[in-house]
């Protein structure tokens, strides 16, 4: 029970830690995309600290130009460099290496979510 509290209690400071650490790559993250966009579906996402894991491991690609991710929905917006690709295997394995299972990629064409609304296609 001791023991229990403790863990409890280290996994409070650290999620603390987790939320410091990741608010200002959300705040980067909800500007216009410059590059096209892929929604991923997720599942095992729980708290903000699974939501962090997957973060980090999808900004260390290099195409990989934001990332943010709304736990409730299970999904996560990555943003790419403009000019840039990754493919689906790759995000499936760095999600599995985040400890959690991709099971969907949508991709967004730049030309449809970003610019003045006359020149959508």
């Amino acid at each position: 029970m001791i023991v229990t509290r403790r863990l409890l209690a280290t996994l409070g400071v650290v999620l603390g830690i987790a939320l410091l650490l990741a608010a200002p790559g959300r705040l980067e993250a909800q500007a216009p995309p410059p590059g096209d966009s892929l929604v991923l579906r997720v599942d095992g996402m729980v708290c903000s600290l699974c939501a962090y894991g997957v973060e980090r491991r999808l900004k260390r690609l290099e195409p990989v130009e934001g990332v943010h991710v709304d736990l409730d929905a299970h999904r996560v917006v990555v943003t790419l460099r403009p000019g840039t690709a990754v493919s689906d295997s790759t995000l499936g394995r760095e999600v599995r290496r985040a400890g959690f299972a991709l099971r969907g990629v949508s991709r967004l064409q730049r030309a449809a979510t970003a610019g003045p609304p006359g020149n959508r296609r």
